[in-house]
C-alpha cells in the first residue's frame, strides 16, 4: 500500500481532491472515486516491484479542478 499526502489548498472554495497515478510522470489516471475530504489517500493496488508516479489537484465548489502538484515517485517493494 501507498499512502499519499498532500498540503492543503488555502482556497475557502474547496469541494474536495483528486489523487492520479501514472507510470512515468507524464501519463495519469485519476484513482479516487470520488472527491477526497482529507489530505491522504491510501493506495492499495499497487503492485510489488513497480515504480509510480503520484500527484494530486483540487476541485473547487463550482466543479473547477486545479493543475496538478509537483509529482512525487514512489518504489515499491518486491
Amino acid at each position: 500500500m501507498v499512502d499519499v499526502t498532500w498540503d492543503a489548498s488555502k482556497s475557502k472554495d474547496v469541494a474536495g481532491y483528486n489523487v492520479y497515478r501514472g507510470p512515468n510522470g507524464v501519463t495519469w489516471t485519476k484513482i479516487n472515486s470520488g472527491l477526497i475530504a482529507a489530505t491522504d489517500y491510501d493506495d492499495s493496488t499497487v503492485a510489488n516491484g513497480t515504480t509510480y508516479y503520484y500527484s494530486a489537484t483540487t476541485v473547487n465548489i463550482y466543479g473547477e479542478e486545479s493543475k496538478k502538484t509537483a509529482s512525487v515517485k514512489v518504489s515499491v517493494p518486491e
